[in-house]
């Protein structure tokens, strides 16, 4: 046993094309990493709004310009929810149709481990079923932890690396599925 599992992972180790520095070797076409900025552009301005709302503390005191401002960023943030929608929905369609894309995802552990980790967000969304507060806790985690992968796919697609610990929120998701079985 112990030396089947040495020859497996040897040959793992040896037939993956590594492709961990992007700039040196381009995986991905330029259009890719041109679609994934914009996205990145848009979702850095969305997280601006949301920032500047939670700035805004409404209490029962507070004055109808106060009020019309929060209303403003709501409907700001609304609007643009959908927007970085459609940009990561055009983000995504253009990834997958890269050439490069799945040298780049054998290659590169983390933009491979993003990927996994949305899709099993995604299968964790379809199956839960919300009867009680904490089922809405877990689905409101998992729409947070949902764009925090798209955030660091397109990170990783735009700039060959990410900010966000990937195994950490990883780590998480298996906690909220075990939690939630």
């Amino acid at each position: 046993m112990k030396k089947l599992v040495s020859i497996f992972l040897f040959i793992l180790l040896f037939s993956c094309k590594s492709v961990d520095n992007w700039e040196e070797e381009p995986v991905l076409d330029q259009q890719t990493v041109l679609s994934a900025r914009t996205y990145l552009d848009k979702e850095s301005s969305f997280l601006l709004l949301k920032e500047s709302r939670n700035r805004y503390n409404l209490s029962d005191d507070s004055t109808i310009e106060e009020i019309n401002k929060r209303l403003k960023i709501e409907k700001e943030i609304a609007i643009m929810s959908q927007s970085i929608l459609n940009s990561w929905f055009d983000f995504y369609l253009v990834l997958r149709q890269d050439s490069g894309y799945y040298d780049a995802y054998k290659g590169h552990y983390y933009f491979r481990h993003a990927i996994d980790s949305l899709a099993f967000v995604n299968r964790l969304k379809n199956k839960i079923v919300i009867e009680t507060l904490r089922d809405n806790q877990f689905y409101d985690r998992l729409i947070e932890l949902e764009g925090v992968f798209m955030l660091a796919i397109g990170e990783i697609v735009a700039y060959n690396s990410s900010d966000i610990d990937i195994d950490a929120l990883y780590r998480e998701l298996k906690k909220i599925s075990k939690t939630m079985d």
